[in-house]
């Protein structure tokens, strides 16, 4: 398929060796988390951008007012960070469920941008999934530090940040209300794997 994923899905005994992915850690396959196919895509690509427009609808409908997720130039995520979408068989076909993105804001420290599972498939561990990936592709390429905003009444976002191990932070955004935004942090321990020889993070170039 154009891409980049399975005919049909697999059987679970099967999953585990069925990465489809390029560039990114293999699919997480615990029982929470089977059925979701990551891909690395452009933030602008189709896929994403179905996502996208939920999750700003998604805003709009909790806050009243949201971001214009136009204003945020699909280089942004450009290597080495990174914009995930997930594809789960949904009716049939394969279709964008989840996605989020992770930016360099410095050397050391990522940023997770976008982070949105579609209300009909929540629950079944894609969030942890997504994260995770972001966690173990920022950890290569020598973040140390990973930091994301998320919305005041998200209880689930947050439970789900905290259960990762983020810890609640000041805003790092100029401007922000915190009684509508919560930032988070965490820091990552180093990678198991070591980064590609003679690699260094394009800024120190």
């Amino acid at each position: 398929m154009s891409i980049g994923l399975p005919d049909r899905p697999v059987s679970p005994s099967r999953k585990r060796s069925r990465n489809t992915l390029t560039g990114l850690p293999a699919t997480p396959t615990s029982p929470t988390s089977r059925g979701l196919y990551l891909r690395a895509d452009a933030y602008d690509s189709p896929g994403a951008w179905t996502l996208i427009t939920a999750l700003r609808q998604e805003q709009l409908d909790t806050y009243g007012f949201a971001d214009d997720p136009a204003t945020l130039p699909a280089q942004e995520f450009a290597f080495p960070g990174l914009f995930i979408v997930g594809y789960s068989w949904q009716q049939a076909r394969w279709q964008p469920s989840a996605c989020a993105g992770m930016l360099f804001r410095s050397p050391e420290i990522t940023e997770v941008k976008k982070m949105f599972v579609l209300p009909q498939v929540r629950g079944q561990g894609w969030g942890h999934a997504v994260l995770e990936a972001l966690e173990q592709h920022a950890r290569l390429y020598g973040a140390r530090r990973m930091v994301l905003e998320t919305g005041a009444r998200n209880l689930a976002a947050m439970a789900l940040y905290r259960s990762h191990g983020y810890q609640a932070i000041p805003p790092y955004v100029q401007g922000r209300d915190p009684q509508i935004n919560r930032a988070f942090a965490k820091d990552l321990l180093p990678p198991a794997a070591a980064l590609p020889p003679g690699w260094t993070h394009p800024s120190l170039n």
